[in-house]
């Protein structure tokens, strides 16, 4: 995890082997999102602009805007990472990241900072 100037949470977790259905992740994308908005006191389509998704298989690491734009109906056997990151510094800086991982589970990443330097 690389080092950080804000305020951070992060929880690691090893997870059993699952299968990540597109739907869930989708749904997640919806709630990360949407919660962003409600944080940052802004519209959803403002998050959306910040928001990427990136999968991690044998070929590469494809970044994407959105799950949906991910254009195979089932991932590949050979995916090792699966990561869904919002970022913002407007109004105020918020992360969140959730990632599946081979090696690390499921790992869940959060910062948030006022810009009067209040941690919130």
């Amino acid at each position: 995890m690389k080092e950080s100037h804000f305020p951070q949470f992060s929880l690691e977790r090893q997870l059993p082997s699952c299968d990540l259905e597109r739907e869930l992740l989708a749904d997640l994308e919806t709630y990360i999102i949407h919660k962003s908005s409600e944080i940052l006191g802004v519209e959803p389509r403002s998050c959306q602009e910040n928001y990427e998704f990136t999968i991690t298989d044998h070929t590469g690491t494809e970044k994407l805007k959105a799950v949906k734009d991910f254009d195979i109906s089932h991932f590949p056997n050979s995916t090792s990472e699966v990561i869904l990151d919002v970022e913002s510094y407007q109004p105020r800086r918020l992360a969140i990241k959730l990632r599946f991982s081979e090696l690390l589970g499921l790992t869940f990443e959060r910062s948030y900072l006022d810009f009067d330097n209040t941690i919130l």
